[in-house]
């Protein structure tokens, strides 16, 4: 679960609590516990990760609560969980790792994340700029994904891959030696 604030006043902090595939009788989630940032003009953003979740249907509301005891309930939202809880939570930032191994011949693996579903493309650029080959260009759910690039035929040299998902875009190097 992720939520921001614009500003805040007196927040001692968030608790978490779920329900069942229907918005009543909500549980607390042990230790769900966010502390908030008391008084503040800034915006600010927050994340829970439920552990517990398993896959069907569930009800997360926020329980804030203020400095003074006061607790305020936001509305619930319904979160459909198809494949259950893995032991890998889902990144919160995009990022393109560096190709392993590198120097390599003739295939490398190129890791990278996305915090949100969305087209993806990832492709080989040669020194000139011009692309040699498309690794991925394909709508892609949020998660950790990996291709390989299996440069046979292809000359040894400098090669630069980038990957353009959203509005995020970042490019590496790679080196091809045979």
């Amino acid at each position: 679960l992720e939520w921001g604030t614009i500003s805040e006043t007196n927040n001692y902090g968030f608790e978490v609590e779920k329900s069942p595939d229907e918005p009543t009788s909500y549980q607390l989630i042990l230790n769900s516990f966010v502390p908030g940032h008391g008084t503040t003009l800034e915006p600010q953003q927050y994340s829970y990760i439920d552990i517990t979740a398993t896959a069907g249907q569930w009800w997360y509301r926020l329980k804030q609560i203020d400095l003074d005891g006061t607790v305020h309930y936001m509305d619930g939202i319904a979160v459909d969980i198809l494949t259950g809880v893995s032991e890998k939570p889902l990144p919160i930032a995009y990022s393109l790792g560096q190709n392993y191994p590198n120097p390599f011949n003739p295939a490398t693996l190129i890791r990278y994340s996305l915090p949100a579903s969305g087209q993806v493309s990832l492709a080989i650029y040669d020194v000139l700029g011009r692309e040699v080959a498309a690794l991925v260009d394909a709508r892609q759910e949020s998660g950790y994904y990996e291709t390989e690039w299996d440069a046979t035929g292809f000359s040894s040299g400098v090669y630069f891959y980038r990957i353009h998902a959203g509005d995020y875009v970042d490019m590496k190097k790679l080196v091809l030696m045979k």
